[in-house]
C-alpha cells in the first residue's frame, strides 16, 4: 500500500452527481484526497484549470445562475483556458436534467461562439439567443407544435 501512495499518477477527477438532496460534486487528488466542492458549485481539472476557474469567477457562477447563463459561463471558461498547453478547441456539452443526460446541439456551440467572449456576463440579446438555443437543443419537441 505505501508504494501506491507513494506513486503520483498525475490524475486529478472531478466526480459529480445528484441524489434526493439536489446535486454534489467532488475533486479527488494524489493520493486519493476528496475534497467537497458544493461551496463554489464548479471546479476544473487540467492544464487550463486555472484559466477557466478563474473565468468562472469573474462571471460570478454560482448555483443561482439560470441555464442559459451557466452555459454560456462554462463556455467562456472553457475557451479561456484553451490558452493553456494541451487544451484542445473542440467543446462538446452537456446538460444533466431530470435524470436524463442531454448532449448540446452545435447549434447552441456556434450561437455560444457568438457571443462576445469580453464580456464578463451575457446580457439582453446574446442571453436571449443563448436561451433559445438551449431551449431547442434540450427540448427539440416543443418546437414542432
Amino acid at each position: 500500500m505505501g508504494f501506491v501512495v507513494q506513486h503520483n499518477l498525475e490524475l486529478d477527477l472531478l466526480v459529480a452527481g445528484l441524489d434526493a438532496e439536489g446535486a454534489h460534486l467532488y475533486g479527488v487528488t494524489h493520493p486519493g484526497i476528496l475534497n467537497p466542492l458544493e461551496t463554489m458549485g464548479f471546479a476544473a481539472v487540467g492544464s487550463g484549470a486555472t484559466h477557466a476557474i478563474i473565468r468562472l469567477c469573474l462571471q460570478r457562477q454560482t448555483r443561482g445562475n439560470s441555464l442559459a447563463e451557466s452555459v454560456y459561463n462554462v463556455y467562456a471558461a472553457k475557451r479561456s483556458s484553451e490558452i493553456a498547453p494541451g487544451v484542445g478547441r473542440v467543446t462538446d456539452m452537456a446538460v444533466i436534467k431530470d435524470g436524463k443526460t442531454t448532449t448540446l446541439a452545435d447549434a447552441v456551440l456556434d450561437v455560444l461562439n457568438d457571443t462576445p467572449q469580453e464580456q464578463p456576463a451575457l446580457d439582453g440579446k446574446y442571453l436571449k439567443a443563448v436561451q433559445d438555443a438551449v431551449q431547442r437543443s434540450l427540448f427539440p419537441e416543443a418546437q414542432q407544435s
